[in-house]
């Protein structure tokens, strides 16, 4: 599965948390302590900030490469300071490609969105019954093919459905997922990460 890093809290450089920590977000992705399902996770880096200084929609930076082979991030991680940042490192699921599109973190206006899990059989499960229960609009704006961002985008829906309550929309994303993939069997696992400006 993927890792994922969320900071809320005084500015500071994304590095600090990144790079600098003994077991830092590029260490865990090739040296894990503790891993179930992966032995690294070597498809992709994604970082999502806010400014620290002016209310704007979030900033993101994504490469296909592992974080341990990306020269730009390390500099740009230390050229940034915000008070909310979301840091993500991937393991792709099986069958799904190595994409900029397929990597997180997803946003949409001011929120950013990181998902650490899976749904298992996506493709020939879950992919058809989430887009049904999605807005057509929402629908037009997928452009990768990965469960995270399905689930991105339910929320969504959701959002607009209880008149922008994140908790009640999370509540209701998660019950939808779980209530479509009874049928099939399926296991779902979400440890979702979602910020609005400086709120997480």
């Amino acid at each position: 599965m993927c890792r994922l890093l969320a900071y809320l809290g005084s500015a500071i450089q994304p590095d600090q948390l990144i790079y600098e920590p003994e077991h830092s977000l590029c260490i865990q992705s090739y040296r894990p302590r503790e891993t179930v399902t992966t032995s690294v996770n070597a498809d992709g880096v994604g970082i999502g900030w806010y400014h620290s200084q002016k209310e704007t929609e979030p900033f993101i930076y994504k490469n296909i490469l592992p974080i341990w082979s990306d020269i730009n991030l390390p500099h740009l991680s230390r050229y940034i300071e915000s008070e909310c940042f979301l840091a993500y490192i991937r393991s792709a699921t099986p069958g799904q490609a190595a994409s900029l599109s397929n990597c997180q973190p997803f946003s949409d206006r001011n929120f950013l969105f990181t998902h650490n899990g899976f749904i298992e059989n996506f493709r020939p499960t879950l992919y058809q019954p989430i887009r049904s229960h999605i807005r057509d609009a929402l629908y037009q704006k997928i452009e990768g093919t990965t469960d995270s961002e399905h689930i991105f985008a339910l929320f969504l829906n959701e959002l607009a459905r209880v008149d922008g309550n994140w908790e009640k929309a999370l509540q209701g994303t998660l019950n939808t997922l779980f209530k479509l993939a009874k049928p099939y069997g399926v296991k779902v696992l979400a440890n979702i990460v979602i910020s609005c400006l400086l709120a997480m």
